[in-house]
């Protein structure tokens, strides 16, 4: 079994490695020399790292844990916001080909006939109409989003991952683990190649019992170390753990469609008894056949 480990960065890099770490290459490069009060409160930052190490090492989590959050408070720089995926919009019904022949129905559900304008759709027309008779323009033009540009990495950020890192030890030691998922997240949002903060992730991710997301990270870490061997068992426990979750929720939900199925077949003198179910073990599917005399 391995062996739960929440150890924290003692004396890191500049990078946010340990020196003696396999990670070295892989990680972030070391940000410029800071100058003036950056250079201060990089040091104060640091300051506040060693008081939490310290009461780290006497189990003093929630002690560590307000140093660390005080290392983060006085460290130069910001944390970078992780990139959010791009929403895509609905397609919309209305579009030739966007719904079969016939089969067209508009966002209440209603179903379009071939040549038939949909309620919605005529309203708009409507709509526009009524415009044009107040001099208006017919349409209305559509308000675009304001684009945000996605800040630059702080030179800071390998730094911060490290305290960020060693903020969700703490969280983990305490048992807070969704607390420690999102500190060990932003700490892989401030060094993308810092592996320590995918390990942490993974760890409390399990804990969760979010054994996906956990193998997920395993991903990271084995594109950064292909022979990181730790990550490799670890995926494969998370990829079985998440198949036992998936077929437990299966066998959950078929036994409660077949009490419910009991209770509306008995009206009809049948029962789920009535009807057998075989797996696919190819598919994963079922099969399900009518039993007119199932055994008692």
């Amino acid at each position: 079994a391995e062996a739960q480990s929440y150890d924290i960065d003692k004396d890191a890099l500049p990078n946010g490695d340990l020196p003696d770490s396999t990670q070295a290459k892989a990680a972030a490069d070391p940000p410029p020399a800071p100058e003036g009060e950056n250079q201060k409160a990089l040091e104060e930052a640091k300051e506040w790292k060693e008081k939490g190490n310290a009461y780290f090492r006497a189990q003093d989590y929630l002690g560590a844990l307000e140093c660390y959050d005080s290392a983060i408070a006085a460290c130069p720089g910001e944390d970078t916001v992780p990139e959010k995926p791009s929403e895509q919009p609905p397609p919309d019904p209305y579009v030739e080909g966007s719904a079969e022949f016939g089969d067209e129905t508009t966002p209440g559900g209603r179903t379009v006939l071939p040549g038939q304008i949909p309620r919605d759709r005529a309203s708009e027309g409507t709509e526009a109409s009524e415009r044009v008779e107040k001099g208006e323009p017919a349409s209305i033009p559509e308000e675009k989003p304001a684009v945000v540009p996605r800040k630059e990495p702080s030179v800071y950020a390998g730094e911060r991952a490290v305290f960020h890192c060693n903020r969700a030890a703490c969280l983990q030691s305490l048992g807070r683990h969704e607390e420690a998922v999102e500190a060990s997240g932003q700490a892989g949002a401030n060094n993308p190649k810092y592996v320590k903060a995918w390990m942490r992730r993974s760890q409390a991710l399990m804990q969760l019992e979010r054994y996906s997301e956990a193998s997920q990270d395993m991903e990271v870490v084995l594109q950064l170390e292909p022979g990181n061997k730790v990550a490799r068992e670890r995926k494969a426990k998370c990829d079985k753990l998440q198949e036992e979750k998936m077929e437990k929720l299966k066998e959950e939900t078929l036994g409660k469609l077949k009490d419910l199925g009991n209770s509306i077949l008995g009206n009809f003198g049948l029962s789920t008894n009535n009807f057998k179910f075989d797996k696919d073990e190819t598919t994963g599917s079922y099969n399900m056949q009518f039993v007119q005399n199932p055994n008692p």
